[in-house]
C-alpha cells in the first residue's frame, strides 16, 4: 500500500506499508489531515477483519485491536467481527462498531496516542449489527442502517448522554437512506432517499436541533457527494445541475454558493466520497464509472 503525493513526485521516496500476507482490503479511509490511512481488512471469506492504521508518510502499519494499539511487527494482528468502523472528527481516534450477539452493542472509540479504548454508547441490536454509515462530529455522531428491516431512519447518538434517537426518517418503507455528510459541529446532516428501485432523490439536510429537513439544491435533484470545511463554515458538494455534473461550495450560514466548478466526468450511480483538507477537494469514485479513481481539486487561485 504505496502514498504518491499530488503536488510532487519523489521518485524512489515513496512510502509503502504492508498488511499481513493474505489480508485483503475491504475498506480505507484517510484521517481528516490526511496524514493517516484507516484500512479495514482480513482474509477472503473470513467473518473477521483486522482494523490497520497506516502512516502516509513513512508507511508505517498500526494495528488497532479490542485491547490495545500495536505495531504490526508484534505478531498476528488483532481481529474483530466487525459492523462498522470511522474516525472521530479530529482523527485522533478510531470509532468502531462491533457486531454483538446480545441486545445491545457497543460503540467504542480507540485512542491512538494512548491505546486506550472506551466505551462510548451502547446501540439496539438490530443498528448494531446492521453495518451503519457512521459520520462523527464534536458532539456526537450519525448513522443510518445499510442492512436489516430499518434502513429508513437517520439516528443522531449523543455521547455526553449516551441516547440513540432518530431525527429523520425516509417515509417509503421499501426504501432506504443514503448518509452523505455531517457537520463537523454537529448541527446539521446531509442524506438522500434512495427507492426500492435504486434510484437515488435529492440531498436533504436535517438540522440536529429541530429534526427539521431542507432541500440543500433546489435547483438538482441529484444525491451529491458531500464534505464540510473542517470549520464547518462551507460546504462542497458534487450533484448534477442543468449545466452538468458539477463541484458547489456553498457558505452554511447563508446557502450562498460561492464556487461552481463543472467537472469532466459523469454523474455516477453513487455518489463520490468526498474529503477536503486546506484548499483540496478530493472526489474519490466509489462506483467504478469514472476512468480515474479520483478528482483533486485545488480551491485556490
Amino acid at each position: 500500500m504505496c502514498f504518491q503525493p499530488v503536488a510532487e513526485a519523489r521518485a524512489g521516496s515513496v512510502p509503502c506499508g504492508a498488511l499481513t500476507d493474505g489480508d485483503a482490503p475491504v475498506f480505507a479511509v484517510f484521517s481528516p489531515d490526511g496524514k493517516r490511512l484507516l484500512v479495514v481488512a482480513g482474509p477472503d471469506g473470513s467473518q473477521t477483519r483486522s482494523v490497520y492504521v497506516v502512516d502516509s508518510d513513512t508507511g508505517a502499519v498500526r494495528v488497532v485491536g479490542p485491547d490495545e494499539v500495536t505495531d504490526l511487527s508484534d505478531g498476528e494482528p488483532a481481529r474483530w467481527v466487525l459492523s462498522s468502523v470511522a474516525w472521530s472528527v479530529d482523527g485522533s481516534s478510531v470509532v468502531i462498531v462491533p457486531h454483538t450477539d446480545g441486545d445491545a452493542g457497543p460503540v467504542l472509540s480507540v485512542d491512538l496516542a494512548q491505546g486506550a479504548t472506551t466505551e462510548i454508547a451502547r446501540l439496539p441490536a438490530d443498528l448494531a449489527n446492521g453495518q451503519p454509515s457512521v459520520w462523527t462530529a464534536r458532539n456526537g455522531m450519525a448513522l443510518v442502517n445499510n442492512k436489516g428491516a430499518d434502513r429508513q431512519t437517520l439516528w443522531w447518538l449523543d455521547p455526553a448522554t449516551g441516547s440513540v434517537e432518530g431525527i429523520g426518517r425516509f417515509p417509503d418503507e421499501s426504501g432506504s437512506l443514503v448518509l452523505s455528510a455531517a457537520d463537523p459541529l454537529g448541527r446539521s446532516v446531509l442524506t438522500c432517499p434512495r427507492k426500492v428501485d435504486g434510484r437515488l432523490g435529492a440531498t436533504v439536510g436535517v438540522l440536529v436541533a429541530s429534526r427539521r429537513p431542507t432541500r440543500v439544491l433546489p435547483d438538482s435533484t441529484s444525491c451529491a457527494g458531500a464534505v464540510f470545511s473542517p470549520d464547518g463554515g462551507h460546504l462542497a458538494l458534487t450533484a448534477q445541475l442543468d449545466a452538468g455534473y458539477s463541484l458547489i461550495v456553498m457558505e452554511v450560514s447563508t446557502g450562498r454558493r460561492v464556487l461552481t466548478v463543472p467537472l469532466p466526468v459523469a454523474e455516477p450511480s453513487v455518489p463520490p466520497y468526498l474529503t477536503w483538507l486546506g484548499d483540496v477537494v478530493v472526489a474519490a469514485d466509489v462506483s467504478g464509472e469514472w476512468s480515474a479513481p479520483s478528482l483533486v481539486l485545488r480551491l485556490g487561485p
